[in-house]
């Protein structure tokens, strides 16, 4: 089998790999658990042999670029670009839901500050300030950018030391709200599993997300 033979051949059976999978992983949607183990048992199958058939056609030096392409494309990867995807939104969302509530207690009305109660400037201020930069670091896991990573633990970070110093200024005394408490645990928390989610799932350097 010559180099041109050896491309078709591995081409063939990559294409149809990823179609099979695709295909039995959308029949398999809905069915009940033994019958997803079984498409399961199938994919890992052809898995196991196509991995083998590649592994000796990079040993021979015979892959082409649009094929090294295409294996970044394996079912996992698909899985871990859909999480990074869903990472993304939630970021933003978050970020445009924070920005929104800082924004109405910090120019709107005296109704809509009496509201908020006994917030703390300082951490109302680093919320709705912190609100633009959530949005930043989720359009950067979208476009799969690897300093979105970096930006999404500097958020976890400076989070916790906000909620630090807000613990201090209530143990001294200072007037706060329950709600406060809460809210800037389950930001901590958040970008805490954000960036430890981004930070295994996003590789090291910067590929597309699979379509």
């Amino acid at each position: 089998m010559n180099t041109s033979d050896t491309h078709t051949f591995e081409h063939s059976h990559l294409e149809k790999w990823l179609e099979a999978t695709r295909l039995l992983g959308w029949l398999s949607q809905g069915s009940d658990a033994r019958i997803r183990r079984r498409v399961q048992k199938v994919i890992d199958r052809f898995e196991s042999r196509l991995c083998r058939m590649i592994t000796q056609a990079r040993q021979q030096g015979d892959i082409r670029a649009d094929i090294k392409e295409k294996l970044t494309m394996t079912p996992s990867t698909q899985a871990h670009g859909f999480s990074i995807r869903v990472l993304s939104l939630l970021a933003i969302g978050f970020g445009l839901l924070t920005i929104k509530e800082g924004g109405t207690i910090l120019f709107g009305d005296e109704a809509a500050r009496a509201a908020a109660g006994h917030y703390v400037p300082f951490v109302l201020w680093f919320n709705f300030l912190a609100g633009f930069v959530y949005v930043v670091a989720g359009a950067g896991l979208w476009l799969r950018q690897r300093w979105a990573v970096w930006l999404a633990a500097a958020i976890a970070l400076a989070t916790a030391i906000t909620f630090a110093a807000f613990g201090v200024h209530v143990a001294s005394g200072g007037a706060y709200e329950l709600r406060t408490v809460i809210a800037m645990s389950m930001r901590t928390l958040v970008w805490v599993v954000i960036a430890a989610i981004a930070w295994r799932r996003l590789p090291r350097t910067n590929q597309p997300l699979p379509s």
